[in-house]
Order: structure tokens, then sequence, then C-alpha cells
């Protein structure tokens, strides 16, 4: 896939869904625009842009913020990092992560249940940090459409999928609290 990405950038993001990209590929994404004015005719005199970058643990944090700031070129425009997440080793398997294999094996028999990587950001990492053994966890079903959804303003799950997933993680929380 790398050769790909290098030999031909544009046919990679007209084949592959966003999701697959961002797994693939730095990304930077303007997410707010703002100003300093209350009003839609007067000239401000601040703005300002909040943009959410994401990028592969090969990536060097300072060089991308580099090049930010040499795309942006412009020298009275302040560019300032206001979180950047510490990344921690994913959690090793353990009894807890079989109880989850096993609630989720019983409930949805059908399903295979398997370890997933995605470009998204989890609290997981804060906690890894500090030796906590944490797993992501989506225990809804959730179809194509309402996953294109999720944190935007139209967010939402069936209610009969939402009952599901809180039935689900019942059932781990009894199985890790009762077990062994």
């Amino acid at each position: 896939m790398k050769r790909l990405a290098e030999a031909d950038p544009a046919r990679l993001r007209a084949e592959l869904s966003p999701r697959d990209l961002a797994m693939l590929t730095d990304t930077v994404a303007v997410t707010r625009i703002g100003t300093d004015s209350l009003a839609q005719n007067a000239r401000p005199r601040t703005a300002w842009a909040d943009l959410d970058i994401r990028f592969l643990p090969s990536t060097d944090p300072a060089e991308l913020l580099g090049w930010v700031r040499s795309a942006i070129a412009d020298p009275s425009v302040k560019v300032e990092v206001v979180f950047q997440g510490v990344p921690g080793p994913a959690s090793p398997r353990s009894g807890l992560y079989g109880v989850i294999r096993r609630v989720l094996a019983d409930r949805f028999p059908a399903a295979a249940i398997v370890s997933d990587v995605g470009p998204a950001l989890s609290e997981n990492r804060v906690l890894r940090v500090h030796g906590i053994l944490t797993y992501g966890l989506t225990p809804f079903r959730v179809n194509y459409y309402d996953q294109a959804g999720v944190h935007g303003l139209s967010e939402r799950i069936r209610l009969d999928w939402f009952d599901e997933g809180v039935e689900t993680m019942k059932g781990i929380v009894r199985a890790w609290a009762t077990g062994p």
C-alpha cells in the first residue's frame, strides 16, 4: 500500500473510504473557524481555526507542525498546539479480554470477534500510560450510514440496538465482577 501511496496518491484517495485512508495517511482537518466579531457586517480584529491533525506513528509531530506553518506561510499567524495525546501501548490480552470475547460470542454467535484498528482517538491512551488495562469496545450494532454520523449533527443509533448494547455491557461487567 505504501508504494501506491507514493506512486499515485490521487488514486489512493479515490479508491479508499475516508476511514481506510485515515489509517494509512496523516490527516489534517479544519474542524472549527471563528472570529472575535459578533456582527456579520463588521471586519473582525482576529480570526482563528481549529485543526484536527492525526498522524501515523512513523510521523514526527514537530515535522508535521513545521509543514502546517509552511503551508500557512504567514509569520503573523500564530500556530499553537492545544492538545497532543501521548500514545501508549495497546493493553495485552488478559482475563478481561477473554470475558469480553466470551460475552460477545454468547450474545452474537454468528459474529467474528476480532480486534480492530481504527483512526479514532480514545481515552484509553491516557489510562494505558498509567498502567491501567483498557480495551475499546463498541457494544452497539451500527450500520454503515449511522457510522458516518458519529460525532456529527445527526449522530444516532437505533433504539433497539442501543438497548442491546446496554445489555451487552451489563453482561460484560457482571461476568467480570463475578468471575474467578
